[in-house]
């Protein structure tokens, strides 16, 4: 009999360990507990680590750079080509700055028991893609990569 209690209660623990919701995904879980009708215009809403972004936006700078330094070496003698250079690697060197700043920002508004989410968004006449940040199941910032205006398209 000692064996059995022993078995249900070892399987109640199995359970209730399968059905908690993982730490990274509590604040999707608290947006959507304190605001159903908005969670339901999402078509998803995923916590995420910037390192991979970041990774691929360094690679993007890296090969980037790469290109423009083999267009120097083999162009350089041209006419404007080592301007066209200077300006472009100029432009490559901001555009790493403002993704730095970019993802210092979405870590800060994220720290203390935030999550940093990519999502999809709709309420059937507009449409977002984008990061947001979600805290004490609030939304607390977002930052849309791609808006595109359906009403418009539906007009054409």
């Amino acid at each position: 009999m000692r064996s059995l209690a022993l078995a249900s209660v070892s399987c109640l623990l199995l359970i209730a360990g399968c059905c908690s919701v993982p730490e990274v995904y509590r604040p999707v879980t608290e947006f959507q507990r304190k605001h159903a009708a908005e969670f339901g215009k999402y078509t998803y809403l995923n916590p995420v680590s910037l390192d991979t972004y970041k990774a691929i936006w360094g690679e993007r700078a890296g090969s980037t750079s790469y290109i423009l330094g083999e267009t120097e070496r083999r162009f350089g003698g041209e006419q404007g080509v080592k301007e066209f250079v200077k300006t472009m690697l100029q432009r490559e060197a901001e555009d790493r700055q403002r993704i730095l700043k970019f993802c210092r920002d979405l870590e800060e508004a994220s720290s203390n028991g935030g999550a940093i989410c990519q999502y999809e968004w709709s309420d059937g006449k507009t449409k977002e893609t984008g990061f947001l940040v979600l805290k004490s199941g609030e939304v607390v910032k977002r930052e849309p990569w791609v808006t595109d205006y359906l009403s418009e398209q539906k007009e054409k």
